[in-house]
């Protein structure tokens, strides 16, 4: 949670852990039992699960173009930063920086990122004559 804090600048709305019955129901796979993070910022709230049940979950190593892949996107002011932050911690680029050249997100720099799990986070750095939306 330390990168979505500290770089990305969302603050720890609540915490909850679900299992039993509810967790069952709810997700469709018995036993669970999860812990959730919900942090807010810039309008939006993200809910982190971390399943700590059932045993039998399994680890995959999903590329973007698989079914079964997701993402998130962010837009934000300095990609390099963003870089150098995600160079320095436990998650790394899946690619390198583009800027893309044509439609309507022409001059916007773009990049992957993945996290300790696998999940794909893309940044955006908007080209300096767009408007921008702080880290």
């Amino acid at each position: 949670m330390a990168f979505w804090q500290d770089v990305l600048g969302f603050e720890l709305s609540h915490r909850a852990h679900h299992t039993g019955e509810l967790a069952s129901e709810v997700t469709g796979v018995p036993g669970a039992e999860i812990s959730i993070a919900v942090l807010k910022g810039y309008g939006h709230k993200i809910e982190l699960l971390e399943y700590h049940a059932p045993a039998n979950r399994k680890r995959v190593d999903l590329k973007p173009c698989d079914v079964g892949s997701v993402h998130v996107a962010f837009t934000v002011d300095n990609l390099d930063v963003v870089l150098s932050t995600v160079a320095a911690s436990s998650w790394r680029a899946a690619g390198k920086p583009q800027t893309l050249k044509t439609g309507p997100n022409a001059g916007k720099r773009v990049v992957y990122v993945r996290d300790p799990d696998g999940t794909t986070i893309e940044f955006m750095q908007p080209p300096p004559d767009k408007g921008r939306r702080k880290n």
